[in-house]
């Protein structure tokens, strides 16, 4: 992994649309703090290995309604594993973490979201990601769809609130 400078050094809620223009892909750089992961612009070759580092890349968002979103999420190298992708769209002061609103938690969240994005929830679901491309070897896209209600997430609804992912290379 080769970090490209240092005084870049950003945490993640801190990392904007704008800073994944000029550079797009990002690299955890030292240990998780208070404020979380910080990363560093990724200055080495593309596309980035994920099995090499903990990666950011750009990515864009399509909304159910055909929005585009600037967005960004951490590759992974298989299929199964899309649940590590987290992927976030870049749209207000940090970005937002598409399973926290696909599960309607941290409700100020999802209120703060859906007031930026403007939209109703049938106007955002299913939001189809797509990393930059050449970006990145591995998977490169993922769709998150709301979990439908069940019976089983009624009685149970610690155990039925989970993630709704597919993701393909």
């Amino acid at each position: 992994m080769v970090i490209m400078d240092e005084a870049l050094r950003k945490p993640f809620p801190a990392l904007t649309p704008a800073d994944f223009r000029e550079h797009p892909v990002w690299a955890a750089c030292g240990p998780a703090g208070e404020d979380g992961v910080w990363f560093t612009p990724h200055g080495g070759a593309l596309p980035v290995d994920p099995d090499e580092g903990h990666y950011l890349v750009r990515a864009q968002a399509t909304l159910s309604d055909g929005t585009w979103v600037p967005a960004c999420f951490t590759p992974v190298t298989s299929e199964a594993d899309a649940c590590r992708m987290l992927p976030h769209l870049l749209v207000g002061a940090a970005p937002f973490d598409l399973d926290t609103l696909a599960l309607g938690e941290a409700e100020e969240r999802v209120r703060s979201c859906r007031a930026r994005l403007g939209k109703r929830p049938e106007e955002v679901w299913p939001v189809k990601v797509v990393a930059g491309a050449g970006l990145v070897d591995g998977v490169v896209k993922c769709t998150v769809t709301v979990p439908e209600p069940s019976a089983e997430a009624a009685a149970e609804p610690a155990r039925g609130r989970r993630r709704f992912w597919s993701a393909r290379r």
